[in-house]
Parts: structure tokens; sequence; C-alpha cells
């Protein structure tokens, strides 16, 4: 595919190699490993990202995760390169054993989601907001949590409800609160 081209992925294990796709929906099936560059558009209902690889959701391109309570996962070595808007929706849950997100666009929860780590080794896993990054929970009047060991370079705001940043992390940015509350619960947070 070419970065004009539409994939679905809805039953296959896919490996995209170096792959540049314009939109992407991915309701069922496996991104198995390489790097995948999607420009437009990443709809995400099912499915996952396995063992290892990046993802890159280019500068003006959006993604969302779509299914309340559900989890989708990305595998030990992938990699969330997000510079466009990544959104997940209602109360879907971003979850990863080992993986990273480095965010240098707008990260944000529209809903009460999650973005968690289920590792029980020892890997430090990191989600990196960037000077350049914004992460937001814009609406939901309940918690949505970050669940990662987070350094934010950028600025954190919580427009509606709460966003709990529960694994610590070292921090240079914003927080701000804004008709909503950014709780520090849980971990050691450094502010530098």
């Amino acid at each position: 595919p070419t970065s004009v081209d539409s994939a679905l992925i809805d039953q296959l294990s896919v490996n995209p190699g170096g792959a540049t796709v314009g939109s992407l929906i991915l309701q069922g099936g496996e991104i198995t490993e390489g790097t995948l560059t999607v420009d437009t558009s990443l709809m995400w209902t099912d499915g996952a990202f396995g063992a290892s690889g990046r993802l890159i959701m280019a500068t003006g391109s959006t993604a969302t995760l779509s299914g309340d309570g559900k989890g989708f996962g990305f595998g030990e070595n992938w990699v969330i390169e997000n510079r466009g808007t990544w959104d997940v929706a209602g109360t879907a849950i971003l979850t990863t054993q080992e993986g990273s997100i480095l965010n240098t666009g707008l990260f944000k929860f529209t809903g009460d989601g999650i973005t968690e780590s289920t590792s029980g080794g020892t890997l430090t896993l990191f989600f990196e907001n960037q000077s350049v990054g914004f992460i937001e929970k814009t609406s939901g009047s309940g918690s949505s949590y970050i669940k990662m060991e987070l350094q934010n370079d950028g600025t954190i705001t919580a427009k509606s409800g709460t966003l709990e940043l529960t694994k610590g992390g070292t921090h240079t940015g914003a927080f701000i609160s804004n008709a909503g509350i950014v709780q520090f619960n849980g971990g050691e947070h450094r502010m530098n």
C-alpha cells in the first residue's frame, strides 16, 4: 500500500515491513511487527499490535480507539509515536505489557478511558509527552488513568473529570486543571 491507500485488517496477521498507508481500519487480526506509518486516520475497534514494531501517526492524522470497556493491546516492544491526534474514546483501555508511547501531538481522553501497562517485569514502561506534546482529558465526568511511568515535558490538561497519574515519573512541563482535576495518585513524581 501507499500513502493514498486505505487498509482494512479484520482477521489476518499482517507484517507491514516499512509501509505507509493513508488510512487504516483495524477491526480484528494483528499487525505483527515492522514500522507502519498512517498519514490520515486510524480507526481501531478490535485487533492488536503484536510483539515488536513502531506505529507512527503522521502530523495532522487522527487515531481513534472505540469500544467501551474494551482493551486495545500493543506488544512488548512496540512504540506508538503520535504526531497527530490520538483519541481514547469512551471507556476504551489502551494496554501494553512492555511498550512505549511517544507523544508530540495531542493525546486525548474523550471519556473515562485508560492507558496502562500490565507488565510484571522489570522493564521501564514509558509514556513520554515531549515539549510540543499535549495530553488532555476533554470529556467524561469520571476518571481517566495513565498507568505507565510518565515523562511530561509538554502540557497536561484536565478539562473534565479527573486525570489520574498513577505510576510516577519526571516532569518539566505544565499541569493544568481547567474545570477538571489532574491528580498525582501513585508512584514518585519528580518535578524538575
